[in-house]
């Protein structure tokens, strides 16, 4: 899941999403994808992702540009998954204002998506 100060462009999103017949995606795609972009100065924000147990797998704050995005302790975070499925939805925060990557991050969300299948 990508929050972010604005929408990537969804025909760049899909073309840095390449990937051949019979291969899983993975986290690394898009976090590939997304981290690329905002490389490009497309927008800022967070990028989290969640494994088939509804916990959180990888975060990274994406903030800076080139080679200034970093990524969070689980520790550091709080996250509530209300629903997890056709839709998600819940909040993820810091516990804390965190130094990191000479920043200082704090961030409360709370989001409520639809989940699409990406074909």
């Amino acid at each position: 899941m990508l929050i972010s100060d604005k929408a990537p462009q969804n025909r760049v999103f899909r073309e840095r999403m390449i990937f051949g017949p019979g291969e899983k995606l993975v986290p690394g795609l898009f976090e590939g994808a997304w981290k690329s972009m905002h490389f490009e100065k497309a927008f800022e924000g967070l990028s989290v992702t969640f494994g088939p147990d509804k916990r959180l797998l990888t975060n990274e704050v994406l903030v800076g540009g080139l080679n200034k995005t970093f990524s969070l302790s689980s520790y550091d975070l709080t996250l509530d998954l209300k629903e997890f499925g056709p839709r998600i939805s819940g909040s993820i925060r810091t516990s804390s204002p965190v130094e990191a990557g000479g920043l200082t991050c704090a961030f409360d969300v709370t989001f409520d998506a639809a989940v699409v299948d990406f074909k």
